[in-house]
């Protein structure tokens, strides 16, 4: 099959081609998606290391305003029992968190 009098025809090399070329094109598909894939996952890096940031800095400010409000007595208030449990309640914290 493919050969004629000893001749090829070109079928089975235009078999081997098409074989070759789908191969090709699907390590370059699988190249350009894992490419993609890691794209995503750079740009996911990096966005969560600016969210940690911000959120870092946000801790570290509710931390400070905590201290002043501690050293200032600015907690006490009718019904309210400690730092804590102002914390608890204005800031939305939970009551080991605002320990």
């Amino acid at each position: 099959m493919g050969r004629v009098s000893g001749l090829s025809t070109g079928v089975e090399t235009t078999s081997k081609m098409s074989s070759n070329t789908c191969t090709i094109m699907g390590m370059t598909a699988a190249v350009m998606e894992r490419e993609s894939q890691e794209t995503v996952v750079r740009r996911l890096e990096a966005d969560i290391a600016e969210v940690a940031g911000v959120l870092n800095a946000a801790h570290g400010r509710l931390v400070e305003l905590a201290a002043e409000l501690i050293e200032s007595d600015a907690w006490r208030g009718i019904g309210v029992k400690s730092p804590e449990h102002w914390l608890v309640w204005h800031a939305g914290l939970s009551p080991h968190r605002a320990r």
